[in-house]
C-alpha cells in the first residue's frame, strides 16, 4: 500500500493547547512566535488532510471489497445450496398443503401466495417448484364484476397454472355472487372451462357485490 504523510510532519512547536483556546475566546492576536507557528499549520494541513481523505477512500474501497468477497462466499457456502431435490420437494409440499388449509385459500392469479413466491428464488426451486404437476391442482378463481380490471393478468396466470398442471387432476373453486359469470369475465370461464374433464371437485364460494376480497 502507498505511504501517506502522518500528523508528525505538522510542526514540532505550536501554541499550547490552553493558548489556543484563550485566543479563540477572545480578539487577542497572536505573538510573533504564535504567528509564524499557524500559518505553518495552515500551510500544511490542507496537503495532510488531502492525503488522509485519499487514504480513507482508499481504506473504504478496500473494506467494502473485502466485504463483497465475505457476503458472496457466505451466500454460496449457505447449506439451503446442500439441500437435496427431494427434501426440498417435501418443504414445497408442506408449503402448498399448508396453504390449501388457510382461510380463504389462495388465488390461483395470487404471484404473492402459495408456491408463487419459492418458484422465484432461484433456477433449481422454479424448475422442481413448476415441473411437479400436482403444486399446480388447486384453482381458485374470483368471477366478480369488480375484477374486470385484472382480467388479462388473471387469464395469463390461469392459463400458466393450467399449463403446469398437466393434465392432473383439478379442484376448482369459483367465488363470485350468485350470477357470477360476468362477460367481462367470460375469457377466464372458459379458459379454466376447456379443462372441466380434469375437475374432480367444483365448489363455489358466495360473495355480494360489496365484498373487498383479495383476487
Amino acid at each position: 500500500m502507498d505511504s501517506y504523510p502522518t500528523y508528525e510532519e505538522f510542526p514540532a512547536t505550536g501554541p499550547e493547547p490552553g493558548r489556543v483556546s484563550g485566543l479563540l475566546l477572545t480578539n487577542e492576536p497572536p505573538s510573533a512566535t504564535e504567528r509564524d507557528q499557524l500559518l505553518s499549520i495552515t500551510r500544511t494541513a490542507p496537503r495532510i488532510l488531502d492525503d488522509l481523505d485519499h487514504k480513507i477512500a482508499y481504506l473504504q474501497t478496500q473494506r467494502d471489497q473485502i466485504a463483497s468477497y465475505h457476503r458472496n462466499a457466505r451466500t454460496i457456502l449457505h447449506p439451503i445450496r446442500l439441500v437435496p431435490d427431494d427434501v426440498l420437494y417435501r418443504i414445497f409440499a408442506f408449503i402448498r398443503d399448508a396453504s390449501l388449509r388457510l382461510d380463504p385459500r389462495p388465488y390461483t392469479a395470487n404471484p404473492s401466495e402459495g408456491l408463487w413466491p419459492a418458484s422465484q428464488v432461484c433456477q433449481q426451486w422454479r424448475t422442481l417448484i413448476i415441473q411437479t404437476p400436482r403444486f399446480w391442482s388447486f384453482i381458485r378463481v374470483n368471477l366478480d364484476p369488480h375484477s374486470q380490471r385484472h382480467t388479462s393478468r388473471i387469464s395469463f396466470l390461469l392459463s400458466l397454472v393450467l399449463g403446469r398442471a398437466r393434465g392432473q387432476d383439478l379442484e376448482v373453486e369459483l367465488e363470485g355472487t350468485e350470477d357470477f359469470i360476468d362477460s367481462s369475465m367470460e375469457s377466464v370461464f372458459y379458459t379454466l372451462l376447456s379443462t372441466a374433464s380434469q375437475w374432480t371437485s367444483l365448489n363455489h364460494i358466495p360473495t355480494t357485490l360489496g365484498d373487498q376480497r383479495r383476487h
